[in-house]
């Protein structure tokens, strides 16, 4: 069984199998190991070879546009948060992080519950926050805590 202080809201998990899971990563910078924080400020820490400059010119161009709508987007949406109250998540190489309610990959900021981990995309979260409870009630989600949501960002990791 494991116990945790009452301070402690978020534990990141990894799965071993066979139902096991052990406390790995960190959310908030002030529980990072030093290790851990190297990944996001050294440059190309992965080893791989630099990309061209054709190369990289024609991803840019191929993605620029849509990239930019979408962090304009949730730009918008991390301005109204206290930067305090965000919660930062560990990006996991080869999963798939999807919205619990229509799922929609989510590309960064999410809407997380602080209780069971249930995860709502930023335009899921506006509507739910808009419905009346006597509708919420209605909507067959997994998750039945209110107001326990925090804004959550993924980052880079290896």
């Amino acid at each position: 069984m494991f116990s945790r202080s009452k301070n402690e809201t978020i534990l990141t998990l990894k799965y071993l199998g066979d139902d096991k899971y052990v406390v790995e990563g960190f959310t908030t910078v002030d529980k990072a190991k030093s290790k851990d924080i190297q990944y996001l400020l050294i440059p190309n820490s992965g080893g791989q070879p630099p990309l061209s400059f054709t190369n990289a010119n024609y991803i840019f161009i191929q993605l620029a546009k849509v990239f930019c709508l979408i962090f304009l987007h949730e730009e918008n949406v991390r301005s109204t948060q206290n930067q305090k109250s965000i919660v930062w998540k560990q990006y996991m190489a080869g999963w798939r992080e999807v919205c619990d309610e229509c799922s929609t990959t989510l590309f960064n900021y999410h809407y997380m519950c602080k209780e069971c981990g249930y995860m709502l995309c930023i335009e899921c979260s506006n509507e739910l926050s808009q419905i009346n409870s006597e509708k919420r009630k209605k909507i067959k989600r997994l998750c039945t805590h209110d107001n326990t949501y925090s804004l959550s960002e993924f980052f880079p990791w290896e």
